[in-house]
């Protein structure tokens, strides 16, 4: 009920007042540190145990009030940012406001969708040691792993569209991704990518699992929202909520 009546407030009084910074394409997250923030500050007057969701747009995508009403136990606070990479958020960590962000994720527990992003911008050689200094900047943290692409939509394209890449490679570099995450963060990985997996076919998701080539369904969200509360549930009747 208590994260119900936040997301409420959040969503129907709050977010639509708190104006946006300009865009920075140095520091993406920048423009929205006031919005974060004050979501952060917001939970932070609820009683209770609180869960920051952070990281790209497979977080983001959990956007909605419709979605974000339905987490119980715990009130959801949601920083997430499509198209960032962990190097966008250790630069913003090394901003003033940025340091404030990160002690709230450091006093709350936290769940990290990342790494995608180095598929896609083609910056693989980076991947390692930007998401082992996220680790090291919020030490206590959760990351999901990366689901597969769904390639067959890729395949229909044109490569030249998408910097003349073989598209055929990037579940190849998901593996890889995948590989760093349980390296840095293991134990506290949240394995999203098998859940997903159509076993018939191994680098594919299942087809209903992403809205396009990268992102979580309506259905997939539900399901993790689910999945989420269940645990939860779990934790309290063992008096570890």
């Amino acid at each position: 009920m208590l994260n119900q009546i936040y997301q409420f407030i959040w969503f129907k009084i709050l977010k639509p007042v708190i104006k946006k910074s300009p865009y920075d394409e140095r520091n993406p997250i920048k423009s929205k540190e006031r919005r974060m923030l004050a979501a952060l500050r917001l939970a932070s007057l609820f009683p209770g145990k609180k869960l920051i969701l952070c990281g790209d747009s497979n977080k983001g995508v959990f956007k909605t009030y419709d979605i974000m009403k339905q987490f119980r136990h715990v009130i959801v606070v949601n920083i997430a940012i499509g198209g960032t990479i962990a190097h966008d958020w250790n630069i913003f960590f090394k901003t003033k406001k940025g340091q404030k962000v990160k002690r709230y994720l450091n006093k709350w527990n936290t769940v990290f969708s990342m790494g995608g992003n180095y598929v896609l911008k083609d910056l693989m050689s980076m991947a390692y040691s930007g998401m082992s200094t996220l680790k090291l900047e919020v030490p206590g943290s959760f990351c999901e792993n990366v689901p597969f692409i769904k390639t067959k939509i890729l395949d229909k394209l044109d490569d030249g569209l998408v910097n003349n890449r073989n598209l055929k490679i990037w579940n190849e570099q998901v593996k890889q991704i995948n590989s760093i995450i349980r390296m840095v963060w293991e134990p506290f990985v949240i394995n999203i990518r098998d859940l997903l997996r159509d076993p018939y076919q191994d680098t594919e998701c299942y087809w209903w699992s992403l809205q396009d080539t990268v992102h979580f369904s309506d259905v997939t969200q539900n399901i993790y929202v689910k999945i989420v509360n269940f645990i939860l549930e779990r934790l309290k009747d063992m008096d570890r909520l």
